[in-house]
């Protein structure tokens, strides 16, 4: 499974162990990059309190951040909430949506 861009609904399978990016081009102003990122937070939109996926350490270069994502609970969906401090001295959020789902 290729590298996925947030925020649309991704899935993933409880098995896999992936990398995933946050890509903010859309929402930096021209030659504005990235400078550091904050720690990416999850919420099982159904049972808050379920088991959560595994978050690696975030990377990031130019508009994008990745971070590997691992296990989770078959049919819960997680929100992620990626926060990200720019060269323009601005903080910005991105959020996006994943389904475990088996095959």
């Amino acid at each position: 499974m290729p590298a996925s861009n947030v925020p649309k609904t991704l899935e993933k399978t409880v098995d896999e162990d992936d990398i995933f990016t946050f890509d903010f081009v859309n929402r930096l102003n021209t030659g504005e990059t990235i400078s550091s990122v904050g720690t990416i937070t999850q919420i099982n939109d159904a049972t808050p309190s379920a088991t959560p996926v595994t978050l690696g350490t975030p990377t990031f270069s130019g508009s994008k951040v990745q971070v590997r994502i691992s296990v989770g609970v078959d049919g819960t969906t997680y929100t992620l909430t990626c926060p990200i401090a720019t060269s323009d001295s601005n903080t910005k959020e991105q959020c996006g949506k994943l389904l475990i789902k088996e095959c």
